[in-house]
């Protein structure tokens, strides 16, 4: 007869892939998202749209950027860990990474947020395009995406300690 203590163990290795396929699922939709933001920016670039143009557009082109590199490097940190023992540092650095990017994501979806709110009240025609204004639905479900990322780290962390 199994304990309950084997049968927690049995949920955590059916649960771990789980979460896993869903982490990377959301960070592969963050990885295309922030390309098509930088597509966009780049657009309004090219067109010299004037009226786009503020420290929020360079923002958020520039965290894209590192976004998409940051998010590369914690997804590759997660398989590694994931298919040997990781040393304790990369572990310890995929942890620091994530919190930083964590805050800095915070910050991101105001200033895109914003950004984007502000186009439409200008009426800057030349930045009139579909994905601005996904940009501007989406900035608040990427918050519910990235709060569920956060929340299935949680509890894979929590499940690992038991």
């Amino acid at each position: 007869m199994k304990s309950k203590v084997s049968g927690s163990k049995d949920v955590t290795n059916v649960m771990t892939p789980v979460i896993l396929s869903v982490m990377t699922l959301v960070t592969a939709l963050l990885i295309v998202f922030y390309s098509y933001i930088l597509k966009y920016i780049n657009n309004l670039t090219v067109q010299k749209c004037e009226c786009s143009e503020n420290w929020k557009r360079d923002f958020i082109k520039y965290f894209s950027m590192a976004a998409i590199g940051v998010l590369v490097v914690l997804l590759v940190l997660v398989f590694v860990e994931r298919l040997s023992k990781a040393h304790q540092g990369l572990k310890v650095f995929a942890n620091v990474l994530n919190g930083v990017y964590f805050v800095a994501f915070l910050v991101f979806l105001g200033v895109l947020f914003t950004y984007t709110r502000n186009l439409s009240k200008t009426k800057c025609e030349c930045s009139e395009d579909k994905m601005r204004t996904i940009m501007y639905n989406f900035s608040a479900i990427l918050g519910g995406l990235y709060v569920l990322v956060a929340l299935l780290t949680l509890i894979r962390m929590i499940i690992q300690m038991v």
